[in-house]
């Protein structure tokens, strides 16, 4: 009698999002903008900032691999980064991390 093998078959994990704005180093001058960039369409985007270990935010990749997310933030410096995730789990590919400074001036 011959067995037949059996193989357990995984995806490979989705690859990093991108994040394309704000860029590396910029200030943001209003304190309502948007966090955007590009990934795999029909992935969801987790945002996080400052070595958080949990989400600030999700966003959803659409059909043409963008993804972004309206944010409201005081101003300071921010260090954020993103997870691109298969959705409803945890198998996620993480982005390289991104420095930007929220800053409002004063109205004359």
């Amino acid at each position: 009698m011959t067995k037949k093998a059996e193989f357990a078959q995984t995806a490979a994990a989705p690859v990093s999002p991108e994040i394309t704005s704000p860029g590396e180093g910029a200030t943001v001058d209003w304190n309502y903008f948007k966090i955007e960039g590009r990934g795999e369409p029909g992935m969801v985007v987790r945002v996080y900032w400052d070595d958080s270990l949990n989400p600030k935010f999700y966003a959803s990749v659409d059909d043409e691999g963008q993804w972004r997310c309206f944010v409201t933030l005081p101003d300071r410096k921010y260090e954020i980064s993103a997870a691109q995730c298969k959705p409803g789990t945890n198998d996620c590919s993480p982005s390289l991390q991104r420095t930007f400074w929220v800053y409002q001036a004063p109205k004359p």
